[in-house]
């Protein structure tokens, strides 16, 4: 079964030293609630440190980041888009 998922692309790491460097300064500290999806170029997600090394280490990268949209601001995103 394939997953279908909504979000938005915040950046492309080309390396496991792109996600050191980019990462803690251009992902929120606090996500209050949001969240954020990590895909290597095959469709695998990313979730800590030994995936980013594995990746680098079996040539997966690019890695794409993306802001899941949940359903309150899919809603509100249509509702601003009607006006």
């Amino acid at each position: 079964m394939d997953l279908i998922a909504k979000g938005t692309l915040i950046m492309s790491l080309k390396n496991m030293e792109d996600w050191i460097n980019k990462c803690p300064r251009r992902l929120p500290e606090k996500r209050a609630g949001e969240h954020f999806l990590f895909l290597d170029k095959n469709g695998n997600v990313l979730e800590g440190g030994s995936d980013f090394y594995s990746a680098e280490e079996h040539n997966t990268y690019p890695v794409n980041v993306f802001r899941l949209i949940n359903v309150r601001m899919a809603n509100e995103k249509q509702l601003n888009d009607e006006q």
